[in-house]
């Protein structure tokens, strides 16, 4: 975030100018794996001893380490915002706000295009004069992001599944019968 103040005398009144500029990089990333990355599917199961009673043709299947699901984004705002006071009691703020969002789903597509504006005005007046009570009134547009969240779960251009490799019990140890993709 970077912002400017400049103080200057415009038209014979004091003029306060704010311009500024935001930016926001987002990276969303997502694994998605089985619990413990494995699964068994044998004969049989000792309770008390907590073992697996293997028979030749029993099944384990060993997740392979999980790619990453990863979607992208970048927020760019620009602002700017003049305060000025039109007599000694009367003052205002004028503004606007534009913001560009872009958002990239994991296969690098177009996912999110938005541009925003969003008008600022505020009024105030000294009622006595004396600085103390002071009537205001204020109009703003204000806009919220897609959280990028929703990029991930509803764009997604991969479906996100677990990828195993199989083995099987020849009686004597897990031997590797395929790779499942």
């Amino acid at each position: 975030n970077v912002a400017v103040n400049m103080f200057n005398q415009l038209f014979g009144h004091s003029h306060q100018f704010k311009v500024g500029v935001d930016y926001q990089k987002i990276k969303s990333e997502s694994s998605f794996t089985y619990p413990g990355n494995q699964s068994f599917f044998v004969s049989g199961f000792n309770a008390q001893t907590r073992e697996m009673l293997l028979q030749p043709g029993d099944q384990w299947f060993k997740g392979t380490t999980p790619t990453p699901s990863v979607s992208t984004g970048k927020i760019y705002g620009i602002y700017a915002l003049d305060r000025f006071d039109a007599t000694d009691r009367l003052s205002f703020n004028l503004g606007v706000r534009v913001d560009v969002q872009k958002g990239e789903s994991d296969l690098k597509q177009a996912v999110v295009s938005a541009t925003t504006v969003s008008p600022r005005l505020s009024a105030s007046y000294d009622i006595f004069g004396d600085g103390k009570t002071l009537a205001s009134a204020g109009y703003g547009q204000y806009r919220d992001f897609l959280v990028q969240s929703i990029i991930d779960s509803i764009y997604s251009g991969v479906p996100q599944l677990t990828n195993f490799d199989l083995f099987q019990w020849d009686g004597s140890q897990w031997v590797f019968s395929q790779a499942i993709r």
